[in-house]
């Protein structure tokens, strides 16, 4: 790993990637090398010449990880204002902003503008409305952003925000769902009303437990989905 003063970048290379993350991202590298690019959480997602659609891009290393292995385009989303900032700035340094569309804002069950408590990121943090007024952030629901941003039949779904799972998939229609052939949702308090709602519009499923951490499976883990 090599330390690029001036520009403030960690530079690493994992596997056959070489990556740079701002300094700033370091806190959140065990996930982006040990779970994403090493662990292969998203080996299962088979990208090339697909639109990807990253809900929580986090720090953008995912969305990273999909441009480096050929999407045809990424499109991003990260509510965090702080966290939108990093992966502003990582996906830039790499190389990809031609390839990813980053979007400050979140997915849910309703459209519009929300308020939101950006006090406590020093981890990943579920995202949600709140009476506290930092700032107010713009809601998808994934009928809107699959109308806004064109997003074609085909194309695969990636969604890690830390619970916000529940309530975009159980209240998504599921002609809207069936806009993707692929997807993999990283879960955070169970798996079984997902799995049964990627279900009903002819997805099959599969369980796949955290590869980074030592956490039960019924808690945490990712649901694959593959339209049949």
């Amino acid at each position: 790993m090599a330390w690029n003063a001036m520009k403030r970048y960690l530079i690493t290379n994992v596997g056959s990637y070489r990556l740079r993350l701002h300094v700033d991202s370091a806190f959140f590298i065990g996930d982006v090398v040990l779970e994403n690019f090493v662990g292969g959480a998203y080996d299962d997602l088979d990208v090339g010449g697909r639109t990807v659609v990253d809900v929580g891009a986090g720090v953008g290393d995912t969305a990273i990880l999909f441009s480096l292995r050929g999407a045809g385009r990424v499109i991003a989303l990260e509510p965090y204002p702080r966290l939108y900032g990093e992966a502003s700035l990582n996906i830039r340094a790499n190389g990809l902003a031609d390839r990813v569309v980053l979007v400050n804002a979140g997915l849910g069950a309703t459209d519009g503008e929300v308020c939101a408590d950006f006090s406590n990121l020093e981890e990943y943090a579920p995202f949600k409305p709140s009476s506290r007024c930092d700032g107010k952030v713009r809601m998808y629901t994934l009928r809107t952003l699959i109308k806004e941003f064109e997003v074609e039949e085909g194309s695969a779904l990636k969604m890690d925000c830390e619970g916000c799972e529940y309530e975009a998939v159980l209240n998504a229609d599921p002609g809207d769902l069936a806009v993707f052939s692929q997807i993999v949702i990283e879960y955070h308090d169970g798996y079984r009303e997902i799995k049964r709602r990627l279900e009903a519009p002819g997805f099959s499923t599969e369980v796949k437990p955290i590869r980074s951490a030592a956490i039960p499976i019924e808690r945490q883990g990712y649901v694959v989905a593959r339209r049949r």
